[in-house]
């Protein structure tokens, strides 16, 4: 639609409906500049929610959905729209492709021939519009005057496939779902975000903004560990010390921001990737390896601009790296295992995913007593293994996994008050049978009271 001129009303005026037509054109025309300036990218999917069942039974069905088109046209439904389900068994030929599916309005055509009037909201039509047949009773919202006839304006939303747009020049189109072929079952992608107006308009954005928030506050947690008591002199910190301080303060200082955006409804993912590179830029001063556009010295190419129509991937490249440079400087979650205490001896959980040739594992004993006498009596009196054999390994006098007390952390791990670290010798037939039985029990008699064992692999 062309930007129109406002209309010179005045006295004597003969009013036609296109009188009308312009100040309805003129008003609605006002609206996309002001979502320009506010926003970039102020178009895509508010709320959406499609039929999982239809889909996978081939067929779309939207059950309600909310956008704000490239022209700043509002659309709801159900509401100010309509909207047909479709069936795409037929037309998906090449199942090893997901398939995208999209939401289109045609364009306001300038010449005219914008509405249809049709029997029922269920009837097609290629026009921006329909009207029904019968008009609407509605009630003088003022006054107490009689109900008044009046035909209103539905938008008339199609929903097209992937590959019927490159014909479809004159539709304001909108990606709103995919699907694969996976099995021989009909699935939405796990991997697709619409175009976006918050973070919360989709399930896999949201899920994906969690997962990076909670992956920083683990992280965050982690570098808490260099916080030193003041009763705690530093001068046993190692070198490193500081690095860990200001990592810890930029970590600190985003990730209650990234808190506020989960937990805040609308915000635009924009703004949440201005954040990520930030985070990535600042935390790049720790490493030699990424730079602050986060170019990498395998890759070579930095994270890209915003793509509102490829919100996963621009996320995605920036958690990657991200995370990469945080593994510089901490383990990940899934690699601390904190054992517990039952009796005399620790026990703990393990995955197959914990395990891997490149990881170094170490045990972390955390007492409140000398350090010099619990260590010595650690690697004297306490026994690992899986818990099917350590009754054996205690009875036969057998030693365990072998492990080499160290002065002090790997590095990438905090130096803890009052903890002793100790490496274990994963080539060891009783590291073996833990890996295998993915379980682990450390018997330590006599362990000190409000003694913790950490169990934690570094990559």
């Amino acid at each position: 639609m062309k930007s129109t001129k406002p209309i010179f009303w005045h006295q004597g005026l003969f009013l036609q409906p296109q009188h009308f037509q312009l100040t309805d054109a003129h008003t609605t025309g006002m609206t996309r500049p002001v979502l320009d300036t506010v926003l970039p990218f102020g178009w895509g999917v508010q709320t959406i929610d499609i039929q999982t069942t239809a889909l996978g039974r081939g067929s779309v069905q939207v059950n309600s959905l909310s956008m704000v088109l490239q022209d700043g046209s509002f659309v709801q439904f159900p509401g100010n729209a309509v909207i047909r389900p479709r069936s795409f068994e037929k037309d998906w030929t090449y199942r090893d492709k997901p398939l995208t599916i999209y939401a289109g309005l045609r364009r306001f055509r300038d010449q005219g021939k914008n509405v249809t009037t049709v029997p029922n909201l269920d009837s097609d039509a290629d026009t921006r519009f329909l009207s029904l047949a019968d008009p609407e009773e509605v009630q003088d919202l003022y006054g107490e005057g009689p109900p008044a006839s009046v035909k209103t304006l539905y938008f008339n939303v199609r929903l097209f496939w992937d590959n019927e747009i490159d014909n479809l020049e004159h539709y304001n189109l909108v990606p709103v779902a995919q699907v694969l072929w996976e099995g021989g079952v009909i699935k939405p992608s796990p991997s697709f975000i619409p175009p976006s107006l918050s973070l919360s308009t989709s399930r896999n954005l949201s899920s994906l903004v969690q997962e990076i928030r909670n992956e920083c506050a683990s992280r965050s947690r982690q570098l808490e560990e260099f916080k030193t008591p003041r009763e705690q002199k530093t001068e046993g910190m190692d070198a490193g010390y500081m690095i860990y301080i200001l990592a810890l303060r930029t970590l600190n200082r985003y990730v209650p921001l990234l808190y506020h955006y989960a937990e805040s409804d609308p915000v635009h993912p924009w703004l949440l990737y201005g954040t990520l590179r930030q985070m990535v830029g600042e935390v790049s001063t720790f490493s030699d390896r990424v730079n602050f556009l986060g170019e990498t010295d395998q890759s070579g190419e930095p994270l890209p601009p915003y793509d509102h129509e490829d919100i996963w991937g621009c996320l995605t490249k920036a958690q990657t790296v991200l995370f990469t440079l945080l593994n510089n400087l901490t383990v990940g979650p899934d690699l601390i295992i904190r054992l517990e205490k039952s009796d005399e001896s620790f026990n703990g959980t393990l995955s197959q995913s914990f395990f891997s040739p490149r990881t170094r594992y170490y045990l972390v004993v955390k007492t409140e007593g000398d350090p010099e006498r619990e260590s010595s009596s650690f690697m004297d009196n306490a026994k690992i293994g899986p818990p099917s054999i350590i009754s054996s390994l205690i009875r036969r006098a057998l030693p365990g996994v072998e492990l080499t007390a160290m002065s002090g952390p790997p590095q990438g791990l905090p130096r803890r008050l009052n903890a002793q670290y100790f490496r274990i010798e994963p080539h060891d037939p009783v590291w073996d049978a833990i890996r295998q039985e993915e379980a682990i029990q450390v018997h330590w008699p006599g362990a000190p009271e409000g003694s913790m064992i950490d169990l934690i692999g570094v990559r």
